[in-house]
C-alpha cells in the first residue's frame, strides 16, 4: 500500500511543470527519498520499517497534493494579500524537513529489501481493506463543502487570512477550536465553506459537517463524530485499520447514537494510536450548528467540545459556527481552549466594501442594469447581511414580466432595521411578489396592444403608448414581455 500511494502521488507530482525552484526542491527531495528506499534488497528488518513507509506515503500524499494545486493555493494566497515566496518557502520547508526526518529514521533502522518488504505491506494491506472497509459507518449525505456557497473572490478576505493563520499556528498554546458566529445572515456558512474548500487545496482538510435546519427530521447530529472520523481515515491511511478493529471488537458501535462513545471510540481514541512525525495541521469545519435543532440534540456535542480533558491531538483544529445562541455561547465563552470570533464585531467599513463588490459583481452577471449609485444604495440598505445582499440580488434578478426598476424601489422602500426585522421584510417580499400580481396579465396586455394596432410599431412607439394609458399598472416598458419572447 505504501508504494502504491508512492507511485500515485508520484505521477500526480511529476504531472506538474514549469514550477519556481522552490518546489523543484520538493521534487528533488522526493526523488531522493524514492532512490533510498529502493537501493535497499533485503527484507530481514522489514516488520521494523513498515510504519516509517507508511508515514512517508502520507507525507508524500500531501506533496501531491499541494504541487498538483499549486497554481490555486498561490491564486487564494495572493486574493488573501500573502507573501507567495514566503508560503510557499515555508510550506516546501516542513515538507522537506519531514522527509529528512524520515529518511534517516530508515537509515538508523538498517532498511534492507524494501521492495520485497513493500510488497508484503500491499498484500496485508490488501487483504485488511476487503475485511476492513469503512461502510459500516452509516454517514449522511450532501454535508460536505459546496463551491457554490463559497465567499465570492475578492471578498472577507480579512476573516478568511486570521482564520488560516489559526489553523496553521503550531504554538501549543493556540486554541485547538474556534468559535466563530454572529447573527443571522452575516456569511458565517459562506465562510465555512471557503475555508474547508481552500484547505482542500492546501492538503490540511480533515472534514466537513454542515447542519441544516431542513433537514433536523434526519437527527443528523447523532452522525457528527461518526462523519468526521470516516473523513479523517480517508485522509490517513493509518487510521482504517484502527477504527475497523474497533467495530470488530464491539459491533454494536455500528449504530450507536452516543455521541460520547462515538467521541472516545471514533475519534479520540483511534488518533492517540498514531505514531510517527505530524506533517501539519488538521482543519474540521462544523457548520451552523445552531441548526441542529432543540437544544437537546447538541447538548452531548458541546459537552464534549466543552471539555477541557478533550485531549485533542495537537495538530487538529475545529471550526465552529453558529449564531450566539444561548445554550451555544453558554458552552463556548470564555472557555480556555476557545477562540471565539464575531462576525458582529467586524469593522463596517470592510463589510460594507465586501457586500457593494458582492451586489456589483452578483447583478452584473445577471445582466441587471444599475447604476453604480443604485449598488451603493443596495448596500447600504444591507446593513452588513451577506445574506439580505444575497436575496436582494436574486430579487433584482431580470424576469419575465416584471420591472426591475419596480423591484428596486420596493425593497429599498423599508426602513432601516436590526438584522432579524430586514431579513424579514425581505422574505415578506418575496412571499407578496409571489401572491400579488401576474406576469400573464402584463402578457395579455401588451399581446392586446400589439394586435389593435393598425400597423407594426416599435418597441419605443409602444412604450410611448403605454404611458398614455389610464390605469398606472398598466404604463411599463413592453421590453419586459418582448424581450423575452425575441427568437
Amino acid at each position: 500500500m505504501a508504494l502504491s500511494a508512492l507511485s500515485e502521488a508520484s505521477k500526480l507530482i511529476l504531472s506538474q511543470a514549469n514550477l519556481d525552484k522552490s518546489i523543484a526542491s520538493l521534487l528533488f527531495r522526493v526523488g531522493q527519498t524514492y532512490e533510498l528506499i529502493l537501493e535497499n534488497n533485503s527484507s530481514s528488518t522489514i516488520n521494523a520499517t513498515k510504519d516509517v513507509l507508511v508515514q512517508i506515503a502520507q507525507i508524500i500524499r500531501e506533496c501531491a497534493i499541494f504541487v498538483s494545486e499549486y497554481s490555486e493555493t498561490t491564486s487564494f494566497w495572493r486574493r488573501l494579500r500573502k507573501n507567495v515566496f514566503t508560503e510557499t518557502d515555508a510550506k516546501v520547508a516542513n515538507y522537506n524537513s519531514k522527509l529528512d526526518e524520515l529518511m534517516q529514521d530508515l537509515r538508523d533502522r538498517a532498511l534492507l529489501n524494501v521492495q520485497g518488504g513493500i510488497q508484503e505491506i500491499r498484500q496485508g494491506i490488501k487483504e485488511i481493506g476487503e475485511d476492513l472497509s469503512l461502510d459500516f459507518l452509516i454517514c449522511p449525505s450532501q454535508v460536505g463543502p459546496v463551491k457554490e456557497k463559497k465567499c465570492l473572490d475578492g471578498t472577507r478576505t480579512e476573516i478568511l487570512n486570521e482564520i488560516l493563520d489559526w489553523i496553521n499556528d503550531t504554538d501549543t498554546a493556540t486554541p485547538p477550536i474556534l468559535w466563530l458566529h454572529g447573527q443571522a445572515g452575516r456569511g458565517k456558512s459562506a465562510i465555512a465553506h471557503t475555508i474547508a474548500l481552500q484547505a482542500q487545496k492546501l492538503g490540511i482538510f480533515g472534514s466537513f459537517f454542515c447542519f441544516s435546519r431542513a433537514r433536523q427530521h434526519e437527527g443528523l447530529h447523532v452522525k457528527l463524530f461518526m462523519t468526521i472520523a470516516r473523513d479523517l481515515a480517508d485522509r490517513d491511511l493509518r487510521l482504517r485499520p484502527i477504527l475497523a478493529r474497533v467495530i470488530a471488537n464491539d459491533h454494536s458501535l455500528r449504530d450507536t447514537a452516543s455521541i460520547a462513545d462515538q467521541w472516545e471510540k471514533f475519534i479520540l481514541g483511534p488518533l492517540s494510536q498514531l505514531e510517527g512525525a505530524i506533517s501539519r495541521n488538521v482543519v474540521v469545519v462544523i457548520d451552523a450548528l445552531d441548526e441542529s435543532g432543540a437544544e437537546a440534540t447538541r447538548r452531548g456535542i458541546l459537552r464534549i467540545l466543552a471539555a477541557r480533558d478533550a485531549k485533542l491531538p495537537a495538530n487538529i483544529r475545529i471550526v465552529l459556527t453558529s449564531r450566539p445562541i444561548m445554550d451555544i455561547r453558554q458552552a463556548l465563552l470564555d472557555r480556555q481552549h476557545v477562540q471565539t470570533r464575531s462576525l458582529d464585531d467586524i469593522e463596517a467599513g470592510s463589510v460594507t466594501r465586501d457586500i457593494t463588490h458582492y451586489i456589483s459583481t452578483t447583478l452584473s452577471e445577471l445582466g441587471a442594469a444599475f447604476t453604480d449609485k443604485d449598488v451603493e444604495h443596495l448596500a447600504a440598505k444591507s446593513n452588513g447581511l451577506f445574506e439580505w445582499a444575497r436575496l436582494a440580488c436574486e430579487y433584482l434578478r431580470p424576469r419575465f414580466g416584471v420591472e426591475p426598476e419596480d423591484c428596486f424601489r420596493e425593497i429599498t422602500s423599508h426602513g432601516v432595521g436590526d438584522a432579524r426585522t430586514l431579513l424579514d421584510e425581505m422574505y415578506t417580499t418575496f412571499l407578496k411578489d409571489l401572491t400579488q400580481g401576474s406576469p400573464l396579465d402584463k402578457f395579455r396586455s401588451v399581446m392586446r396592444q400589439i394586435l389593435w394596432s393598425k400597423e407594426p410599431l416599435s418597441i419605443s412607439a409602444l412604450d410611448s403608448m403605454r404611458c398614455k394609458f389610464t390605469r398606472k399598472d398598466d404604463r411599463f416598458s413592453v421590453r419586459i414581455i418582448l424581450g423575452y419572447m425575441a427568437s
